[in-house]
């Protein structure tokens, strides 16, 4: 197997033979840093994050790696008694981002669209307590002092590779009169425990002219890991102009109204 820098910073195109007998592919890859972690810890395989690739399949690109930073990747062929024969570690170290343009002076969130009557303390969009204010792009909030999330960007594609049950891949377009918006988040579990994030329920995203609706499954990150890069899509109106994504991930009983209130990340979304 090879691996090599894709078009895009934080992207790897990862190549490799198709093995006689294997009814499907499963590649991995992990920050160099955490595979050591891991090692040190007696298994490897706990650093990786793997997707299955139907058994024609010779190549994947792999999205939103951390920038500048060496990586490990994997090929295990996977026979139909369920064997993994895995491939040696390849290494490589990802294009390093570009110097950041400065940020604009953030805008006010605006009032139309949330159907939530203007009120101090309050975002006008989704009716939740704005307590210091909004949070924006590159931001990182802490709950706990311990289950830290970073907004690490967003992107708006016009369409999004889905994974049949065959494990091919087709690009499907957002529902009529909606856009695709994706947010990559990245989640730091110094908690005692695993974490588990699902849509709906610890987080929520809205927009000015109306909701947004996600497409991910539940999330669990291990006490001790993180993840450097979580994507999360949503379809949201084709007119929207702001997004507010809203997440409350860990919250208890004896925690104070601050401890377990929501975080909110003010999004711009780029006109269509």
């Amino acid at each position: 197997m090879t691996a090599r820098n894709g078009a895009n910073v934080g992207e790897a195109v990862i190549s490799w033979t198709p093995a006689a007998g294997a009814v499907s592919n499963r590649v991995g890859w992990a920050n160099i840093a955490e595979v050591q972690t891991a090692q040190a810890a007696g298994n490897w395989l706990e650093a990786f994050n793997f997707t299955d690739q139907g058994r024609a399949k010779s190549s994947y690109t792999v999205k939103r790696l951390e920038p500048g930073v060496q990586h490990a990747f994997i090929v295990a062929t996977i026979t139909a008694e369920g064997a993994h024969a895995y491939s040696d570690w390849v290494y490589l170290t990802t294009t390093a981002a570009p110097t950041p343009t400065p940020a604009p002076t953030p805008t006010p969130c605006p009032t139309p669209g949330g159907g939530h009557p203007a009120q101090p303390g309050l975002c006008p969009i989704t009716g939740l307590p704005l307590g210091d204010g909004y949070n924006e792009i590159g931001d990182t909030v802490t709950f706990f002092g311990l289950f830290s999330i970073s907004l690490n960007g967003v992107e708006t594609p016009e369409t999004v590779k889905f994974t049949k049950s065959d494990g091919t891949e087709y690009d499907r377009e957002p529902p009529s009169g909606r856009r695709w918006l994706d947010v990559d988040v990245k989640l730091d579990n110094d908690m005692p425990w695993t974490v588990t994030i699902a849509d709906g329920k610890d987080y929520i995203l809205d927009t000015d002219t109306g909701n947004g609706f996600g497409w991910n499954g539940s999330v669990s990150t291990r006490s001790g890991y993180y993840r450097p890069s979580l994507p999360l899509l949503f379809d949201v109106p084709e007119n929207a102009t702001v997004a507010i994504f809203a997440i409350r991930p860990v919250t208890a009983s004896q925690g104070s109204d601050s401890d377990n209130a929501p975080e909110l990340f003010r999004i711009p979304i780029p006109a269509p």
